[in-house]
């Protein structure tokens, strides 16, 4: 005959078994004899234990206070070096992201000033590039990327030489765009500046300084920081080189971000003028960054505060 299955009184449960075992070993704790007594349930409550228990919060306290110089120290590290690295290539400090920015503002007065130059690659970018490798000048070139499609090979050498990139859009439009057209403005833009020259950039600059047409909002949505100027020569509009020297330095300030064009047109002018232009700037003792040099600048002499969104 099959033997019939255990009744739910003669099965054995493990997990009860288990349980039984480690309320007995807490009991047998709690009440531990003094040595050189017999056991007695009746015996008070070892004193150690509830000295430990209550030793407990400080010790968590003591490990935290250690800690906290540690993990703060780490943390300033970590951003020290995030900004460095960042300030070298071709993204803003991580508090920039998402904002528009004019100027920079240096407490110390600090005389640096940043040279951007719009609508290239462009056949005129190649002398400009000349100008500034002869004065050691680090520069920031806001692409366009229809532009990017016919002079790739400059757009190589720019990021060669040392500059920084920044987007322009890829048609340079002025119109007001939704989502959609402004993801293939900018997001093809930045896929083309990848392609052809390695770099990931987070700058952006919306064609014309326009911030209401839904390409800069697009932008600052997506992290980029929306880089603006506070000197502008209007090179575009014709003059004279020394005239566009002129309207240069007489506008200069500290942490000013210059506005200048290497693309969309004949920039003989802009050429001619870049030789006096910086020589003027360096004999009123200004030094020459990137943009995401200067923001970097900002950071170190001032609290910059929780980005906040773009408004039309």
């Amino acid at each position: 005959m099959a033997r019939s299955p255990l009744s739910n009184r003669q099965r054995f449960d493990p997990s009860v078994a288990f349980m039984s075992t480690f309320n007995l070993s807490l009991l047998l704790l709690a009440f531990r004899p003094v040595p050189g007594t017999l056991f007695s349930p009746s015996l008070p409550l070892n004193p150690a234990i509830p000295k430990a228990v209550a030793s407990v919060p400080k010790i968590e306290t003591a490990a935290r206070d250690r800690l906290n110089p540690v993990k703060q120290t780490v943390e300033t590290t970590r951003q020290n070096v995030d900004r460095q690295v960042r300030s070298t290539y071709h993204l803003p400090p991580r508090e920039f992201e998402g904002r528009t920015i004019h100027r920079v503002e240096l407490p110390s007065q600090r005389r640096v000033i940043a040279l951007t130059f719009d609508d290239g690659p462009w056949p005129d970018t190649v002398p400009i590039l000349d100008i500034l490798r002869e004065n050691e000048i680090r520069a920031t070139f806001f692409m366009v990327g229809s532009h990017l499609q016919s002079f790739p090979e400059i757009a190589r050498q720019v990021v060669k030489e040392g500059h920084v990139l920044g987007n322009h859009t890829w048609n340079h439009q002025y119109y007001p765009v939704n989502d959609y057209i402004a993801s293939q403005e900018i997001d093809n833009t930045a896929a083309s500046l990848n392609q052809q020259t390695g770099v990931y950039t987070r700058l952006f600059r919306p064609p014309g300084g326009n911030l209401t047409n839904g390409l800069a909002n697009y932008a600052a949505r997506g992290n980029y920081a929306v880089v603006m100027w506070s000197i502008n020569p209007e090179d575009t509009y014709g003059g004279s080189a020394a005239s566009l020297a002129d309207r240069v330095i007489s506008q200069a300030h500290p942490g000013g971000i210059v506005l200048l064009h290497d693309g969309g047109g004949n920039r003989a002018q802009t050429v001619a003028a870049l030789p006096t232009i910086i020589a003027g700037l360096r004999d009123r003792g200004y030094e020459f960054v990137t943009v995401p040099e200067i923001l970097a600048m900002e950071l170190e002499e001032q609290q910059v505060p929780a980005k906040q969104p773009l408004t039309p």
